[in-house]
């Protein structure tokens, strides 16, 4: 999962920002 990561910020930073902002909301929603 780690690689993957660091995968997608050489390729594309913005999306993988955009997906890990939507997923952090996601995840308060269900913990918080």
């Amino acid at each position: 999962m780690e690689a993957m990561f660091d995968l997608d910020v050489q390729v594309k930073p913005t999306a993988k920002v955009e997906w890990w902002e939507s997923s952090y909301t996601v995840l308060c929603s269900l913990t918080c």
